[in-house]
């Protein structure tokens, strides 16, 4: 999921009040074969990928994703929260209707479970049970995001 760390640090810097990351790239390789290493500055300090990639925006996640692991007391941890944004701009592009979300509660009130579908272009798809309903919405954003991009 190398694709969400730009998005992820973008997100991490906001919450903080930092400014946004900044990006800096060099190139090298033949014109037909260039290839990208790319920095990142965060709150003043600066990370790197530590390898060229045949993409711009692969090198650029890959140098977020150096600055998260960094910035995160535990890593990179698996963070669902972006799919929803995600699968609004995927139904956006792709011209179909926003995606909506039904959620059902069940179980005692004092623990609660609760379990969502989306629905985009008139395909559903189901998430996993969760404990909140954020929870719950963000896990079938994230079923439905990865089942459309296969």
């Amino acid at each position: 999921m190398l694709h969400l760390f730009k998005n992820r640090l973008q997100t991490y810097a906001q919450k903080r009040n930092f400014s946004l990351p900044l990006y800096s790239c060099e190139r090298e390789g033949p014109p037909h074969a260039i290839r990208f290493k790319c920095n990142v500055t965060v709150n003043g300090k600066t990370y790197e990928s530590r390898e060229y990639f045949p993409t711009l925006n692969k090198a650029e996640n890959a140098a977020a994703k150096a600055a998260l692991m960094s910035l995160l007391p535990n890593g990179v941890e698996e963070d669902e929260s972006g799919y929803k944004n995600l699968l609004q701009d995927m139904a956006q592009r792709e011209g179909c209707g926003l995606p909506t979300y039904c959620t059902e509660k069940s179980g005692e009130s004092h623990a609660p479970t609760f379990i969502s579908t989306v629905e985009i272009n008139g395909v559903s798809f189901t998430g996993k049970e969760a404990r909140t309903k954020k929870q719950a919405e963000m896990s079938a954003a994230k079923i439905a995001y990865t089942a459309r991009r296969r």
